[in-house]
């Protein structure tokens, strides 16, 4: 079968996730409406129908259990923050995850966002601020990897010969030049300002 990621029916704004039977048939025991993942108002704003295509997302985060990724936003172009949850496939949500779920990013209005699996049931969020690019990285127990949280990491440092996203119409939705490595560290691309056709590779 399969677990779909969709907005609580009862009030379509919330984010929910309804699981499938291979017989095409709901799974017994799951409401029509879906399980929502966050019982936190704030998170009423979920733009479900959101351009970003990593947004919302569901990644695997062990066995029988996922991660599931969203933004809120008050319209498609300003997002706000990113949210996770954890469950299991069999409806029920990691009691050490907050129950509203936990902001992984916090920072908004930002373009760029993605969502990329560490490799050991947690995951990275990396985004564009319009100066620079930040990541945070979630555990699978709910944690940060590290003090910035859901402010993120920079991914450029001072000094760098760092060339910025243009934010225009046509590339406000570009990913964030990322990729996980083997061993769960993340590898970050930018543009050299030093010459026009060159680019530089950070590994974290």
């Amino acid at each position: 079968g399969v677990v779909l990621m969709t907005h609580d029916l009862g009030s379509s704004l919330f984010p929910a996730v309804q699981r499938v039977d291979s017989t095409a048939v709901r799974h017994a025991g799951w409401p029509a409406a879906g399980l929502p993942l966050t019982d936190d108002p704030a998170e009423s704003r979920f733009t479900f129908f959101t351009p970003v295509p990593s947004l919302p997302s569901l990644i695997a985060s062990g066995s029988g259990t996922f991660l599931a990724a969203w933004a809120s936003a008050p319209d498609v172009d300003q997002f706000q923050h990113v949210t996770m949850q954890r469950m299991t496939v069999e409806g029920v949500r990691d009691p050490a995850w907050p129950s509203g779920g936990r902001r992984v990013m916090d920072q908004g209005p930002l373009v760029g966002l993605d969502v990329l699996p560490d490799g050991s049931g947690g995951a990275y969020v990396v985004w564009f601020d319009g100066s620079t690019a930040l990541a945070s990285h979630v555990l699978s127990d709910g944690t940060f990897a590290n003090a910035a949280g859901a402010q993120g990491t920079l991914l450029v440092q001072a000094g760098d010969a760092y060339r910025p996203p243009l934010r225009s119409i046509s590339n406000r939705y570009a990913h964030v030049p990322a990729a996980v490595t083997s061993d769960g560290g993340l590898v970050f691309a930018w543009d050299d300002t030093l010459t026009s056709d060159a680019m530089r590779v950070r590994w974290y």
